[in-house]
């Protein structure tokens, strides 16, 4: 008999790891470095930037996690990472978590390097995670009660 496990949010600290690729290593420098770790990416833009001209990735990662405290580089880091609708939205996930766990502080590219030491998700981790998150063909991440506390522990 086959057991039914509970659809819950998979960390991706959870699921098999691969080392960043060159470029986003790359990346990882380029966005880590000179950037004001002191400021809240909202606060690095100018004001009179306007979202709408943000890339469809950016939007549905700030989208997710307006309250989340995190500098331009990281903002610019993870959106790197993937242009994949489901796995921009895991990555917000993440980092709502790491936020949590913070306290709510400002969340630096450093703060994403020791959370993910060895890389980010191999593209079978990311299809673990998505998959351990549905309920009968829908994404327990698309549910309001996934994004506030206490479910981030």
């Amino acid at each position: 008999m086959e057991s039914v496990s509970t659809p819950r949010v998979v960390s991706l600290t959870e699921v098999a790891q691969r080392v960043l690729t060159e470029e986003e290593t790359k990346d990882l420098i380029r966005f880590g470095l000179g950037q004001e770790p002191e400021k809240n990416w909202k606060e690095s833009l100018p004001p009179d930037f306007e979202i709408k001209e943000l890339p469809a990735v950016l939007k549905i990662l700030i989208g997710r996690i307006p309250d989340v405290k995190l500098t331009l580089g990281l903002l610019c880091f993870i959106a790197s990472l993937s242009g994949v609708p489901g796995q921009i939205v895991q990555w917000a996930w993440e980092l709502k978590r790491l936020s949590v766990q913070a306290n709510g502080k400002l969340l630096t590219i450093m703060d994403w390097a020791l959370a993910f030491p060895t890389g980010i998700p191999t593209e079978e981790g990311y299809l673990k995670a998505w998959e351990a998150q549905k309920i009968g063909g829908q994404n327990l991440l698309d549910t309001q009660e996934v994004w506030e506390p206490p479910y981030y522990k």
